[in-house]
């Protein structure tokens, strides 16, 4: 796993300007600040790497709930953690993410 690759993307959203994909089963949201633009698998252009990752430390971690950040998963979620990130919705400046696993959302503010 790295920047680069995306496992299950459920959902994205996007402001015009930025794009968010909730990367499923990577438990992450990944944040472009650019928009991509003809990018994918061969023979089109790679897509250029997100900006920032969201419930996870860095782009190379994808264990649920890995608070800790050790690469397993944790048993009790915090309030950086994903698990099965299922849906992002843009309100105002706030990013709302459902986060399946663990029966909740969260809110992030203005990235």
């Amino acid at each position: 796993m790295s920047s680069g690759t995306l496992n299950y993307p459920y959902s994205l959203t996007s402001n015009g300007n930025q794009l968010f994909v909730a990367d499923w089963q990577n438990n992450r949201v990944l944040v472009w600040n650019t928009l991509p633009t003809a990018c994918g698998p061969p023979p089109l252009p790679p897509c250029p790497p997100p900006n920032v990752v969201l419930g996870q430390g860095s782009f190379d971690l994808g264990a649920a709930n890995d608070d800790n950040q050790d690469g397993t998963q944790d048993t009790v979620p915090s309030g950086r953690t994903l698990n099965i990130p299922a849906g992002v919705l843009l309100l105002d400046d706030a990013l709302v993410v459902t986060d399946g696993g663990n029966s909740r959302f969260l809110v992030f503010g203005a990235q």
